[in-house]
């Protein structure tokens, strides 16, 4: 049997966690923190359905909220960053600067 162990703990102030349920259970988690009007997206973490959704469902909440943009971080050296990169790309989000991604609220 392995062992899951606790690597590191740490409390965070000034976060938003969103938590996204689908047909009562849980789906999904976004958290981030306000910038300039918008929101750095830290993480987004899907228990059911898929990520495209939850990044939609937080592109959605985000504009409701009336936030100027979200930025993401799609680092090199996660084995999926091309595939995020695509993903990112696809839902709207532009290069900001290395390796930041941001999606500007529509007008």
């Amino acid at each position: 049997m392995t062992t899951t162990t606790l690597m590191t703990s740490h409390l965070a102030t000034d976060r938003l966690v969103w938590t996204y349920l689908l047909g009562g259970q849980p789906a999904g988690v976004i958290t981030g923190y306000l910038a300039d009007g918008g929101l750095v997206v830290e993480q987004v973490i899907r228990w059911r359905g898929r990520l495209t959704e939850m990044l939609r469902v937080g592109l959605e909440e985000a504009w409701e909220r009336e936030l100027a943009h979200l930025i993401l971080m799609i680092p090199d050296h996660d084995p999926r960053s091309k595939k995020l990169t695509t993903l990112a790309r696809r839902m709207g989000f532009i290069k900001y600067t290395h390796p930041w991604w941001v999606r500007y609220r529509p007008c």
